[in-house]
């Protein structure tokens, strides 16, 4: 959603200072459309849940066409309807506005909570209504990692193909403006490269940016601006602009905040790469037998943000996984679905840079795997800032990942590692098992006391549970070698 409102504000920039928009794509100056207003507006109300109802979101939407028309390009005839008791009929170009950022406002939301908005109800639309409800769908698969094509699939074709390419331009229906928009995505390459297609609207310029930038923000992201080499190789961070008031800048802060924890995977334009045209080499894939099981698929697609401990990130774009570093770009490749919940790297290949080697990749998964949890022995060197289950920290083999490590196969570790995974990840309740394993310390003889004290409580209860678990599954089995833990 944030990627529309930018987009909006660069709408302002290229009327106002084509300079700027070349350089940073938002000047400090910026002022928003009311296409801008209206999806900030309406964003708290749309993502608190419940029913929408008009006498709920028009006194909303009129407060802000009244009040904002102080500091932003509202028309006049809006900020009249927005004046009134809303009994009038409302003008067609606010009604477009309404119905866009509504839409864009959707289209992060779920699709059970997509299906209980009727907006085309709501706005008592038409045949155009009908269809362009069809863009918070296109927005949720965009968010959810779907590839240009996938997003389109199975949806009314006058969406994305409204109009014959090469055809004049009218710019006086609403279906042109989307299909216009989604090209203007479609053949973009990242975020900026989208709104720089969309400034070659003639019509309603805001319209243009307002819808192209939602498409390329659920699919890039918008937190960095990135320009060729050969334009300049400019790589900011898209601002908000200074002058804005309080409680806009910081609903833009927090949406930005949102729309990042929630992501399902990390976007292009949130990463430090760069958006030069590479030439790509298939080589030899080492990964042909690495399981990809469904969560590390979902650390892979999530990500981290790349720093000083941990150099390499991968991005998601258009069905490509790119590993970079420092705005350096080495491999990328595909993921292929084997088994319900098993996936293999497929299509491996490398960049033109003359940089890049395979370990870089074998070290990439390897933080995925182990420095995935903030409570883990690794702690603070972790890299997807998430807390693992409360145990994590007491385990001695097991740090979060999601298969056991080859060094510990084929060892007496790698019944250790599982027996702690097994405690980590069913979720066990650790006080009633030291409540067990203080019972069994206080029968232990002597000489296994003295094992039992080298461990914390905590880590002891899980030693327990482990030797109960091995117990259980192999009765005929010696255990001894829980003492070699």
């Amino acid at each position: 959603m944030l990627g529309a409102v930018i987009a909006d504000l660069a709408a302002w920039t290229w009327e106002h200072n084509r300079d700027c928009f070349w350089e940073r794509l938002v000047s400090p100056e910026a002022k928003l459309s009311g296409y801008g207003v209206l999806a900030l507006e309406m964003w708290p109300m749309i993502h608190e849940g419940g029913i929408i109802y008009k006498n709920r979101l028009y006194p909303v939407i009129g407060k802000a066409l009244k009040h904002s028309a102080i500091w932003c390009d509202i028309p006049e005839d809006w900020r009249i309807w927005g004046s009134d008791e809303y009994d009038k009929p409302i003008p067609f170009d606010l009604k477009i506005a309404m119905i866009s950022s509504a839409l864009i406002d959707s289209g992060f939301l779920s699709e059970e909570r997509q299906r209980q908005l009727n907006w085309k109800s709501f706005f008592n639309g038409g045949k155009q209504e009908y269809y362009a409800t069809n863009i918070m769908i296109i927005l949720r698969r965009l968010r959810e990692g779907a590839t240009k094509k996938e997003a389109i699939k199975d949806l009314p074709e006058c969406i994305f193909n409204w109009y014959k390419t090469g055809t004049p331009h009218q710019w006086n229906d609403y279906m042109e403006y989307i299909t216009f928009a989604w090209r203007c995505f479609y053949y973009s390459f990242d975020y900026t490269s989208a709104i720089h297609n969309a400034m070659k609207c003639t019509g309603n310029r805001h319209l243009a940016a307002f819808l192209t930038g939602a498409f390329a923000g659920a699919m890039y992201g918008s937190y960095y601006s990135m320009i060729k080499e050969k334009y300049g190789g400019n790589y900011k961070k898209i601002e908000f602009p200074k002058d804005f008031p309080d409680t806009y800048r910081n609903l833009m802060f927090k949406i930005r905040e949102e729309e990042f924890k929630s992501r399902i995977f990390f976007p292009k334009n949130d990463a430090l790469t760069n958006v030069e045209l590479h030439k790509w080499t298939p080589i030899e894939n080492p990964f042909e037998n690495y399981k990809i099981n469904s969560e590390l698929r979902r650390r892979l697609l999530l990500s981290y943000s790349t720093g000083w401990e941990f150099r390499f990130g991968t991005y998601l774009d258009n069905g490509w996984f790119y590993l970079y570093r420092s705005h350096y770009i080495f491999f990328r490749f595909k993921l292929k679905q084997i088994e319900s919940s098993s996936w293999r790297i497929t299509d491996l290949q490398k960049s033109d840079c003359e940089f890049g080697e395979i370990e870089w990749l074998k070290s990439y998964f390897q933080t995925l795997e182990t420095f995935w949890y903030v409570n883990s022995r690794y702690s603070p060197y972790t890299a997807g800032q998430e807390v693992g289950p409360e145990a994590l920290k007491y385990c001695r083999y097991y740090a979060g990942e999601t298969q056991c490590p080859e060094d510990l196969k084929n060892t007496v570790n790698e019944k250790f590692w599982y027996g702690e995974m097994m405690f980590c990840e069913g979720n066990h309740n650790l006080n009633e098992w030291m409540k067990t394993a203080e019972e069994i310390y206080n029968n232990l003889p002597k000489e296994k006391k003295a094992f039992a004290d080298k461990y914390s409580k905590e880590t002891f209860a899980i030693i327990i549970y482990i030797e109960t678990l091995f117990s259980k599954w192999c009765p005929y089995d010696s255990l001894d070698w829980i003492y070699e833990y």
